[in-house]
């Protein structure tokens, strides 16, 4: 007898239909393949399957008895990955009825946004993540987590933010020939596998993609962020100068057997091109400025540099957190500077030479590709006036600065700042050159009488100097703006679609309610907030507390502020339609009174030699719960605003001793 199959001898292969049948006719003899021999067997099924598995970090084989169906079927049901743990002889075998299994399918259309606010308290940034999917899985031998996001935006919420948004999906060319990019801007896949018996986490996978995005970082925020997340205190300094003194500890502590480890069968963290942007600040408040010495990091003004950065891969990687976090610390830190060229290339007082390359390469492949001679003008366009308000704008900050007139840089700032759109830039030119001939013209007479003030005789001499200098500078410095705005204006009117960064998603929080405590986010307090901002121009020592309006015939609006009380037609941000301003320290009492059926409020003002004692202000309100409403808030602002003044501060404590 020998095992046949259909089709003869040159069918018996795997997993073929096999009978057992009599031998070659003929008296032939049996080929070996085929030969049927008695053996004499140890107990079991004949039958085992073989694996590898993890035990912490040693990888285990692991040849089990397979007792009942076949070999195919029982390694179907293994796990590639399981945790071998030792169960002493004392210790029950576990039982299969604790089994759980959770699955969850989460799909967020709307979103989700996280806000950080400081001690300040003010809003830092708003983080807007779009489109969120989520799939996780969860049974006795693995947990898995797919997590996607479609878009992802970080918006700058300073009020003196120049850029409002700090980082984006770069949008797609329109003349890309690959098509849309449908790709999710955060992809994040992971599978965990469960542990008891070691102090770790034991993943076999963590998968991390992004995509194309671009960073436009400003230096103000970057310190306020450090300093949020408690870099520069006192605290960090103390635990940095000890790990420096004595290396030794902080290396045993890193291998204690206390501190968790984290094993990974792969690690990858893939990032795509980054378009990456640095605004550096001319003027820093004194605790961002002892941040920035301690950090000792230097920072250079640049714009849109084409970053690559090379993928983060470890594999069978079994280390602590603190471990993981400076490894790729070290690693990104090496690949931007490996992109040093094309950050110096990228630089402002240079022109930004290696982005009118691009410009210039990007026009010229529209052209051959496509045919599109506007593209390539548009894209010539927009290099070469970008080129220019690099240029001549760090020539005009370097001449801004030897002035040495503090008044007239905060000037110059603010109309840089207010500056948004193409239109804006040309109306700060002209604004700067403005401000630039009428520097020229007072400075000789301003500068000393401002130094006269401060230092006496030896102020006046140095304030006539700054004159002198002053009525040099100015004017080329306000010719040199002007030629900035207007390079900026024709910049940002031949900028492709794929230049153009997103609005911000909305404007920043109120962060000042009742009590002084963070109250949620209101869409009317926030615009009322930026119309405060418009009337005091970007004066951030006053902030919003209330808004009401009191007349709909003529949209009469009370703006209650932490330091006056506005009373405002239409309802418009301009000092022109302030019918009243009651500042809080000449507001004695603000009453309801009704006179003939309508009601208005009384605002009582202190009494002061010379002063009218007849004169009362009276503001007619639709409703007698408006006016009531608004009395209340107008109280409270004053007892706010007194109770500041009575309040030591600690830079004022500071200077008393």
């Amino acid at each position: 007898m020998c095992v046949q199959t259909l089709g003869g001898a040159e069918c018996l292969r795997d997993t073929a239909v096999a009978v057992v049948g009599p031998g070659p006719p003929g008296g032939r003899s049996v080929p070996a393949h085929m030969r049927i021999d008695r053996e004499r067997l140890l107990p079991g099924s004949g039958c085992v399957a073989v694996r590898t598995v993890m035990d912490g970090p040693i990888r285990v084989l692991q040849i089990t008895d397979v007792s009942q169906g076949s070999v195919a079927e029982a390694t179907r049901n293994y796990q590639d990955w399981v945790v071998c743990e030792d169960q002493g002889a004392e210790t029950e075998p576990k039982q299969d009825n604790n089994k759980s299994y959770l699955e969850i399918c989460m799909s967020l259309k709307g979103g989700l946004g996280v806000s950080l606010v400081n001690h300040t308290p003010e809003e830092l940034v708003y983080i807007s993540l779009q489109n969120i999917s989520l799939e996780y899985l969860s049974n006795p031998n693995s947990t898995t987590a797919d997590i996607s996001v479609a878009s992802v935006q970080v918006d700058n919420q300073l009020f003196t933010a120049t850029r409002p948004v700090v980082l984006y999906v770069t949008p797609t060319s329109s003349t890309q020939r690959d098509g849309p990019d449908n790709r999710s801007a955060l992809h994040v896949v992971a599978q965990k596998i469960p542990n008891f018996k070691w102090n770790a986490e034991i993943y076999k996978h963590l998968i991390v993609n992004m995509k194309k995005l671009s960073i436009q970082i400003e230096e103000q925020l970057l310190w306020k962020l450090l300093q949020f997340f408690g870099f520069g205190s006192k605290d960090h300094m103390d635990e940095k100068v000890t790990e420096e003194e004595d290396p030794r500890s902080a290396l045993v502590a890193a291998t204690s057997v206390k501190t968790k480890r984290y094993y990974f069968g792969q690690l990858k963290i893939q990032s795509n091109q980054i378009n990456l942007s640095m605004l550096t600040a001319s003027k820093l408040s004194p605790d961002l400025k002892a941040l920035k010495r301690d950090m000792s990091l230097p920072l250079v003004k640049f714009e849109d540099a084409k970053v690559d950065l090379d993928p983060f891969v470890k594999s069978n990687l079994f280390e602590t957190m603190a471990f993981l976090q400076k490894e790729i610390g070290i690693h990104y830190t090496e690949e931007l500077k490996s992109q040093a060229a094309k950050i110096l290339g990228s630089v402002d007082f240079l022109g930004n030479p290696l982005g009118l390359f691009n410009d210039v390469t990007e026009g010229i492949s529209g052209l051959i590709n496509d045919g599109n001679v506007g593209g390539l003008l548009k894209n010539v366009t927009h290099g070469v006036s970008n080129s220019a308000a690099k240029v001549v704008g760090s020539l005009s900050d370097g001449l801004g600065t030897l002035n040495m007139d503090r008044n007239y840089q905060d000037r110059r700032e603010q109309l840089k700042t207010s500056a948004q759109s193409s239109k804006g830039h040309l109306l700060a030119g002209v604004k700067g050159f403005g401000n630039g001939l009428f520097g020229a013209m007072t400075s000789m007479f301003t500068q000393p009488y401002d130094g006269f003030k401060e230092d006496g005789i030896e102020g006046f001499v140095t304030g006539l100097g700054k004159g002198v200098i002053g009525t040099v500078t100015k004017p080329v410095v306000g010719v040199l703006d002007l030629a900035s705005g207007a390079a900026n204006a024709i910049k940002d009117t031949s900028s492709s679609s794929s230049r153009i960064s997103p609005p911000p998603v909305r404007l920043p929080r109120c962060c000042h309610g009742a009590g002084m405590l963070l109250p949620a986010y209101s869409k009317n307090q926030a615009k009322s907030q930026k119309l405060l901002h418009d009337l005091n121009k970007k004066n951030l020592d006053e902030f919003f507390i209330a808004v009401e309006q009191l007349r709909r015939e003529d949209n009469l609006t009370s703006l209650i502020t932490s330091t006056q009380v506005y009373f405002l037609l239409g309802g418009m941000p301009d000092s022109s339609n302030i019918i009243l301003r009651v500042p809080h320290k000449d507001l004695f009492q603000c009453l309801v009174v009704e006179n003939n059926g309508r009601y208005y409020l009384e605002v009582i003002r202190v009494q002061t030699p010379g002063s009218d004692p007849q004169r009362v202000p009276q503001i007619r309100c639709d409703k007698l719960t408006v006016a009531e409403r608004v009395s209340q808030q107008i109280t409270y602002a004053r007892n706010l605003y007194e109770e500041q003044q009575h309040t030591l501060t600690t830079s004022e404590t500071e200077d008393s001793t």
